[in-house]
């Protein structure tokens, strides 16, 4: 697998896993929370190395 398609993937999972889930009976929590998982932020761009707003 190209390079390129990896990093996309890796930047997907990221997105999807600091996501809160709209719906459901996980209403609220991303599926890091849920795993236990503190990564400081909710904001998955600032983990990539973007400045806050």
């Amino acid at each position: 697998m190209p390079l390129s398609r990896q990093l996309f993937l890796n930047l997907f999972a990221l997105w999807f896993n600091m996501h809160k889930f709209e719906r459901s009976p996980r209403q609220g929590k991303s599926p890091y929370e849920l795993a236990g998982i503190e990564v400081g932020t909710d904001d998955w761009l600032i983990l990539v190395g973007f400045p806050p707003d």
